[in-house]
C-alpha cells in the first residue's frame, strides 16, 4: 500500500466515524475485501497519474494526456498564485501543495471505492490505464457537476466527507503556508471539492473500465 493511498484510507475511517456511525463495519470482511480492491487498484494508477499531478502543479499541461487546452484551468498556482508553477514557490509551500493535492485527489478515490462495491472490480488487468485517463480528464473540470447526482444518492456522504477534510485539514495549509484569505479560501475549496470528485469520477470510470464498458 503507497504512503497517500494509506492516508487516504485512515482520512476515509476517520471521516466516516465524523459524519455517520459506522459501528463494527471496517472490522468486517467486506470492508477488507474493498481495501484489497482499492489496493490493486491504486497499484495501477498511481504511477501514471503523476502526468494529471504535473498539470494541477503547473509543471506542464495537458498534452501528455491528449488535452492540451485544458491545463490552465487544472492548474493551482495560475489560478490562485499568480504563478506559472509550483516551482516558483519557496520549497516548503511547494511540498505542502503537492501534499495536499494529491491527498485530496486520493482521498475523493478511496471514498469511492470504500462506499461502493462493483462485480468486475478486483479484474484490474483488464484496465487499459493510458485509455482510461484519456478519457476521464476532461471530466476532471467538471467534476463537481457531473458527480453532483452521484453525491446525493448517497445521502450527500461524499460531500459531507469532503466538508469534514477541507476544515480540518486543508484549510489550515491554504490560511496558513499561503495566507489565504476568507475569499481565496471560499474559491479554492471550490477548486479542492472538484478535485476530490474527479477522483471519485476516476474510481466510477475504473470500475466500468473492468468490464469493458463505457460511463
Amino acid at each position: 500500500m503507497n504512503a497517500f493511498h494509506q492516508r487516504a484510507e485512515l482520512l476515509y475511517r476517520e471521516a466516516i466515524v465524523s459524519v455517520s456511525s459506522p459501528g463494527e463495519y471496517f472490522g468486517s470482511a467486506e470492508y477488507e475485501n474493498l481495501r484489497r480492491q482499492a489496493a490493486a487498484a491504486f497499484a495501477r494508477l498511481e504511477v501514471p497519474l503523476e502526468v494529471f499531478f504535473d498539470v494541477i502543479a503547473g509543471r506542464t499541461d495537458g498534452s501528455r494526456l491528449a488535452h492540451p487546452g485544458i491545463g490552465a484551468a487544472l492548474s493551482f498556482p495560475s489560478r490562485f498564485l499568480r504563478e506559472t508553477s509550483l516551482k516558483a514557490l519557496p520549497r516548503p509551500v511547494q511540498e505542502a501543495l503537492d501534499n495536499l493535492m494529491h491527498q485530496n485527489f486520493f482521498f475523493g478515490l478511496v471514498s469511492h471505492f470504500s462506499l461502493n462495491t462493483f462485480p468486475t472490480r478486483s479484474e484490474v488487468e483488464k484496465v487499459d490505464i493510458a485509455s482510461l485517463l484519456k478519457e476521464w480528464f476532461p471530466s476532471s473540470l467538471i467534476a463537481n457537476e457531473l458527480m453532483r447526482e452521484y453525491s446525493k444518492a448517497a445521502n450527500d456522504l461524499p460531500l459531507r466527507i469532503f466538508e469534514w477534510y477541507f476544515e480540518r485539514d486543508a484549510k489550515p495549509v491554504l490560511q496558513g503556508p499561503l495566507h489565504f484569505g476568507f475569499w481565496r479560501v471560499a474559491k479554492a475549496r471550490s477548486f479542492l471539492r472538484n478535485l476530490y470528485f474527479a477522483g471519485a469520477r476516476l474510481g466510477m470510470q475504473f470500475d466500468l473500465a473492468t468490464r469493458g464498458a463505457d460511463v
